[in-house]
């Protein structure tokens, strides 16, 4: 409780850098990490959340020891394929679940991952690798694609951040955008380093 949590997603502005000096801040700071979806493969995380039971399957073979220590998604199928992994219902479409068990969905699960964030006490929410855009080479992750070679619908999800603002205000969290790149105009933006206080 009253920590800061870097919420790190898969966007192609992730740089190994970024994630080392996130890390020096877990060891120096009262700050905590939590993945999203392949970011676990790229810093060291508390906790990693990816909503889709299809994520798990195409993960289903690397050890628990490997992941993060604590697990999350909103799919109770996921457990096929991860049965430690712990169950949130999606509950709301936007802004903040305030039943623990819950939470506000905003279409993919960079959002909910906030949500989720503030269920495990965030007083700061740092974003990081939240770009919701292409990057300069076409790619949409900081990783090779996914098995399904989906391609996000970014456009739609930019502007659901926005219904975030009112509700962490009123939850007294402050939220900041780290990312070196990104399409999201409502989370204000400050470089990583000065978010971290490092």
């Amino acid at each position: 409780p009253g920590s800061t949590i870097v919420c790190v997603g898969s966007g192609p502005s992730l740089t190994d850098a970024d994630c080392r000096l996130v890390e020096r801040a877990v060891v120096y700071h009262d700050v905590r990490v939590l993945a999203i979806n392949n970011a676990w493969t790229a810093i060291t995380a508390d906790v990693l959340y990816a909503a889709d039971a299809k994520w798990w399957k195409w993960h289903g073979d690397v050890p628990d020891v490997q992941l993060p220590s604590y697990l999350f998604t909103m799919a109770p199928n996921a457990r096929e394929h991860r049965p430690s992994v712990h169950v949130v219902r999606g509950t709301v479409s936007h802004g903040l679940e305030s039943d623990p068990t819950g939470v506000a969905t905003g279409g993919h699960g960079g959002y909910q991952a906030i949500n989720l964030a503030v269920h495990l006490g965030a007083a700061h929410i740092i974003l990081l690798g939240y770009d919701l855009q292409t990057g300069p080479a076409g790619q949409d992750h900081f990783h090779p694609p996914h098995p399904d070679n989906n391609h996000p619908t970014y456009v739609a999800r930019r502007g659901v951040y926005a219904t975030l603002l009112a509700p962490l205000q009123l939850a007294g969290v402050s939220i900041v955008n780290g990312s070196r790149a990104t399409a999201i105009t409502a989370i204000p933006r400050l470089p990583l380093a000065l978010a971290l206080g490092v």
